[in-house]
């Protein structure tokens, strides 16, 4: 069982111009659910997994949740203050 539910073209140097995508999918693994973030490798008919990735369980994401918004705000903020120091 494997749902996807975002992908996007990597950014990442090694991956960029079409040869890899980001992909976070819903996956079962070894009869458990699991939240898989992972690297997907361009191939003449799609795209193929590879090795760059990682899963977590569902209680993991949740807890990640809070901190990753957290993170974002920071980021956010620091791009706001770089931005308002040029500026000036």
């Amino acid at each position: 069982m494997e749902k996807q539910y975002w992908a996007d073209d990597s950014k990442e140097k090694k991956w960029n111009d079409g040869k890899g995508r980001v992909r976070l999918a819903w996956v079962e693994f070894r009869g458990r659910h699991m939240i898989d973030l992972r690297i997907m490798r361009r191939k003449d008919d799609g795209y193929e997994h590879t090795k760059s990735g990682l899963r977590l369980t569902p209680d993991q994401v949740r807890s990640l949740l809070p901190s990753l918004v957290e993170m974002l705000e920071h980021v956010d903020d620091a791009v706001e203050e770089k931005k308002r120091n040029h500026e000036n």
